[in-house]
């Protein structure tokens, strides 16, 4: 085990993928376990899970710096983006940054019938051409090179996936018509997902303690390094065996079993879970440059 900042997390060794998953720590592992041992003895009390999300939702508005009343809930980004299209009119136009995250930008996409046409618009021109469509989405932060946008407002919304934990208190309005919404933006919750929201009801509130300047210049300085000393390898190319043949099926299941995987845009994403340690980046460095080094000579040979 080893301690991130008061939590305990298992040494999971050259693990570069935390932006498909991220690790979890110790607690987030014991408290999950025991729920799912509560559930298979048929003793779990499904309203206990309140905390969670109580504490989820605090977590993240102090995380992003705003009230919790201003944080709804949803296990997936479609689900709440998806309220955005269904209030444009008929024939709107909206603006998405090219190369954003398809969760955002398919719930647009599949307005068409009603005709609303959606634009992919370069970042650098986002901010100009703006004013030309009757919505911009985008997310604050492009999952796939961390550009960070500046957000001056938003648009208000109708619940139209309004359910029963949309209420002010869910579990004593389940039967309830009209139903009772929430005055704030509880309204647009989704039901949550019980046992995943465990670990978030952790994770958040712990993430919004840490000094988030000082991890963004230590991750930034760290990538910046990384990828200089990458600039500086050679780079050797090689035709890929075919799909069906024996080695191309060993590479294949290599592939799946990496710590790094290949991203979309022609980028390869390398994100390290919590603060790496230097020695782990000049281990990365030094095997990337012995595979350099022992391909050259592979190479060499062949010629």
């Amino acid at each position: 085990m080893r301690e991130r900042h008061g939590e305990l997390f298992t040494k999971a060794q050259r693990f570069l993928d935390s932006a498909t998953y991220g690790l979890p720590s110790q607690r987030q592992t014991q408290v999950l376990h025991d729920a799912l041992d509560d559930w298979s003895a048929g003793t779990m009390d499904a309203s206990v899970f309140d905390e969670a999300v109580d504490a989820a939702r605090r977590g993240f508005a102090s995380l992003v710096g705003v009230s919790p009343s201003a944080v709804a809930i949803g296990s997936a980004a479609s689900g709440l983006v998806g309220l955005a299209p269904a209030s444009l009119p008929d024939g709107s136009r909206v603006a998405v940054q090219h190369g954003e995250f398809t969760s955002v930008t398919a719930p647009f996409a599949v307005q068409s019938d009603r005709g609303v046409e959606v634009h992919q618009v370069e970042p650098g021109e986002l901010a100009d051409r703006a004013h030309a469509f009757d919505l911009v989405a985008v997310s604050v932060v492009q999952s796939s090179d961390g550009r960070v946008l500046d957000l001056e407002r938003l648009r208000t919304l109708t619940p139209h996936a309004a359910g029963w934990y949309s209420s002010e208190t869910p579990w004593t309005n389940t039967y309830a018509h009209p139903p009772q919404l929430a005055a704030d933006a509880r309204r647009f919750d989704l039901s949550p997902a019980w046992h995943p929201m465990l670990g978030a009801g952790i994770a958040l509130p712990w993430l919004a303690d840490l000094d988030m300047r000082a991890i963004e210049r230590h991750c930034t300085n760290l990538a910046d390094r990384v990828r200089e000393a990458a600039g500086r390898l050679h780079t050797v190319r090689a035709r890929p065996p075919p799909a069906g043949s024996p080695r191309g099926m060993r590479i294949r299941r290599r592939r799946r079993r990496a710590p790094v995987r290949p991203r979309r845009l022609g980028r390869i994403s390398v994100r390290r879970h919590c603060r790496p340690e230097s020695t782990r980046r000049r281990r990365r460095l030094k095997g990337r440059r012995e595979h350099e080094h022992a391909a050259d000579d592979r190479l060499h040979r062949c010629g």
